[in-house]
């Protein structure tokens, strides 16, 4: 009776944070411990991006909207903003970010374009998945990160496609959120990307890093996370004793 209740819901608008806290329910106590497993609410991730540069974004949204080439600058600033997450999880901080950002650049949209319906609203997409960056050392959780980057990116066309016009498919999926399924205390913390046209590497320096990271208190730690920690602070005396964050 549960599962046909569940097939009978409209999911269509189901935030994909959902991911991270149903993943964790099964997780055993031991097991979220140890990679440091905590799903974090939409509530309390607002709390970490709105002051970092949302509602920096939003006033200067507000200060600009009634200038057509303000507008199209402002565009092009959230169209090149970077984020990681060094501990994604699930990708609860990348997803909501994704979204908001999607969300401000619709209202730009609405502004710019004031009800003029367009052939292929895609086109006015303008916040890239692959702007978006989460590393995680645990593999299932990183492709429930990406899967749900790909939910929000289908929620948010709809939403824009319900407003401007029709959408071409985004099937098969070219593009996606960068989830690299590593130890982020192993691997630097910058990002290389091919030019566009084939002329090398090109290192992406990130807008924001954000998150919940993993705390573990010292006698709940692993040999190898006691390695890790000793990489770190490798000439702090009496760090042995320090939590794992």
């Amino acid at each position: 009776e549960a599962l046909l209740d569940c097939c009978t819901y409209d999911w269509s608008d189901i935030s994909p944070v959902i991911f991270g806290s149903l993943f964790q329910a099964v997780m055993n106590s031991d097991e979220r411990r140890s990679l440091g497993a905590h799903y974090t609410s939409e509530k309390n991730i607002l709390r970490v991006v709105r002051p970092l540069f949302l509602d920096k974004l939003q006033q200067d949204f507000d200060a600009i909207k009634s200038s057509t080439k303000s507008l199209e600058n402002f565009r092009k600033q959230i169209n090149e903003l970077t984020i990681l997450d060094p501990a994604c999880g699930c990708g609860n901080f990348l997803v909501v970010t994704y979204r908001e950002l999607r969300l401000l650049d619709i209202e730009i949209i609405r502004k710019k374009y004031k009800g003029t319906r367009i052939i292929d609203s895609s086109t006015l997409s303008n916040v890239p998945l692959n702007n978006f960056y989460g590393y995680e050392i645990d593999p299932t959780s990183a492709m429930i990160a990406e899967v749900a980057m790909w939910l929000t990116q289908h929620q948010m066309n709809m939403r824009l496609e319900s407003e401007f016009g029709k959408a071409v498919p985004t099937i098969p999926l070219h593009e996606a959120a960068i989830i690299i399924n590593k130890n982020s205390l192993h691997i630097p913390w910058e990002a290389k990307q091919k030019f566009k046209k084939g002329k090398g590497d090109e290192t992406i320096v990130f807008d924001y890093i954000l998150g919940n990271p993993p705390f573990i208190g010292k006698q709940y730690q692993t040999e190898e996370q006691k390695k890790d920690m000793a990489k770190i602070i490798y000439d702090v005396k009496g760090a042995g004793v320090l939590d794992y964050v």
